[in-house]
């Protein structure tokens, strides 16, 4: 894509630093990789050891004092990644873009138990992707993958099992959070 400002850290951030055993896809997704064990279920596999740093401590070793926006994917393992991020974005007060694993070991049990991982006065919204009864809208989800078109409305439940992706925006900058796309 000749993008030139973009450096690649080849480790996992999480609440330690060392190394933890990791899973890799077994299928044709291979954005599914994780730390969690529980993968395997899905059929991932043991792929060795990958290194792993607390992100506080991983950003002030690199430089890193300032940061606007997060992007978090990491298959379960977001309550590690978010709890060594914490002095970051306690001084930085990101916007979060996060994809939410339900129902795992490592995952999030509440709402409640996310926005405890938070900084004070940040709040959860997630694009509207779902039936009144829980299941994917999948023509939904496929039209705003064509048109650009989504709609964010606020987190009031928790799901059991799945995947969501989670906006956590700090209050201060929720008038600046567009809601609804013009697509």
């Amino acid at each position: 894509n000749n993008i030139a400002n973009i450096t690649l850290h080849e480790l996992g951030l999480s609440d330690s630093n060392g190394k933890l055993p990791f899973f890799a896809p077994g299928g044709s997704n291979k954005g599914v990789g994780s730390f969690d064990s529980e993968s395997q279920e899905r059929g991932n596999t043991p792929a060795g050891e990958l290194a792993i740093a607390c992100g506080d401590e991983y950003f002030a070793q690199q430089g890193i004092e300032h940061v606007d926006l997060m992007k978090i994917d990491v298959e379960g393992f977001e309550r590690k990644a978010l709890v060594g991020l914490r002095e970051t974005l306690e001084r930085c007060r990101p916007l979060i873009a996060c994809e939410i694993t339900y129902g795992q070991p490592l995952s999030f049990k509440s709402r409640e138990d996310l926005l405890a991982c938070l900084p004070e006065n940040y709040e959860l919204w997630q694009f509207n992707t779902r039936k009144a009864n829980g299941k994917t809208a999948r023509r939904r989800g496929a039209k705003a993958k064509r048109s650009g078109a989504y709609e964010l409305i606020p987190v009031t439940g928790w799901r059991d099992r799945d995947q969501d992706d989670l906006i956590a925006v700090p209050g201060e900058l929720r008038d600046c959070l567009p809601v609804r796309s013009g697509g």
